[in-house]
């Protein structure tokens, strides 16, 4: 399990369920993340991140670092 982050063209991480989504525990393989970050993306121009867990230096980020350090630590989808 993990999470997925949808960060824009300006490495902005959206509020709520725009910008972060848990990952289902029925997901297990990278295809299927692949799968679920595509449909999750659904058109929107971005990038998409998988990071394992939720730390709580990501809680004590502003929005514009939160999404850099996405960027740096998180790894790259779609």
């Amino acid at each position: 399990m993990g999470y997925l982050f949808f960060l824009d063209v300006f490495s902005y991480c959206p509020c709520g369920n725009d910008g972060a989504m848990k990952v289902p525990s029925n997901v297990r393989s990278n295809r299927k993340l692949v799968e679920l970050a595509t449909s999750w993306k659904a058109g929107r121009r971005g990038s998409v991140y998988f990071m394992n867990d939720w730390t709580q230096k990501m809680c004590e980020l502003g929005p514009s670092e939160f999404g850099f350090y996405i960027a740096r630590v998180g790894r790259k989808i779609v």
